[in-house]
C-alpha cells in the first residue's frame, strides 16, 4: 500500500474546492435566470422578491461551496463551517478502506466514478475541483490504486461558454429595463 516516504502531502491536510469557474458560472446562471423577477414583480411584493433573491444567493453559493480535504489518513467531502445546514452531504473515508473505483456511465455520455469502500459503500469521485490533476495524483498515491486515466466531467470550455451566456443575458436583461425606464419616465 503506501509508506510515509511516499506520501506527496507535506501540509496535515489539503483542500480541493469546487472549481471557480463553475461556482461562477452556477451563479451567474442563477442570476440571468432571477434577476428581472424583483422588477417585473407586482409592486407590494417586490421586497419578498427581493428577499427570496438574495436567500437563492445564499443557497447557490453554499451549494457551491463544497470542498474536498485530503490527510494522510482520510478523505472528506464536505462544507465550511457557515454551509452546517448542509452537513448531510458530507462523507468521510480513510485512505485503507478504499477497494476502488467503479466507472459509470452518466446520462449525457460522459464517465462519472464511485469510490467504493471495503464496507460496499459508494461515494462520488470529485470531478469538479480546483487542481484536478493533482487531487487525481494524491488519490492514487494514498490510496494506492492504479487507474489508467479519470478526466474532469465536463470540459472547460462548456462552463466558459455557459459563463458568456449568462452575463450575455445579464447585460440585455440591464439594458431591456434601463431603456424601459428612460422611456417611460
Amino acid at each position: 500500500m503506501l509508506n510515509n516516504s511516499q506520501t506527496f502531502l507535506t501540509k496535515d491536510e489539503i483542500v480541493f474546492p469546487l472549481s471557480p469557474l463553475i461556482r461562477i458560472t452556477l451563479l451567474l446562471l442563477y442570476l440571468a435566470i432571477v434577476l428581472p423577477l424583483p422588477i417585473i414583480a407586482p409592486t407590494p411584493l417586490r421586497v419578498e422578491v427581493l428577499a427570496l433573491l438574495l436567500l437563492g444567493i445564499v443557497l447557490i453559493w453554499s451549494l457551491v461551496s463544497e470542498k474536498i480535504s485530503i490527510s494522510r489518513l482520510t478523505i472528506v467531502r464536505g462544507y465550511p463551517r457557515w454551509c452546517l445546514w448542509f452537513s448531510s452531504n458530507k462523507w468521510e473515508m480513510n485512505w485503507n478502506d478504499i477497494q476502488g473505483l467503479i466507472p459509470v456511465k452518466s446520462s449525457q455520455g460522459g464517465q462519472v466514478y464511485y469510490i467504493k469502500s471495503r464496507d460496499n459503500e459508494a461515494y462520488l469521485l470529485p470531478q469538479r475541483i480546483t487542481r484536478f490533476d493533482k487531487f487525481i495524483n494524491h488519490f492514487k498515491e494514498m490510496s494506492g490504486i492504479e487507474f489508467v486515466s479519470v478526466n474532469k466531467l465536463t470540459p472547460a470550455w462548456t462552463y466558459e461558454l455557459l459563463a458568456t451566456l449568462s452575463s450575455l443575458i445579464i447585460i440585455a436583461e440591464m439594458l431591456t429595463f434601463f431603456f424601459i425606464k428612460v422611456t417611460f419616465i
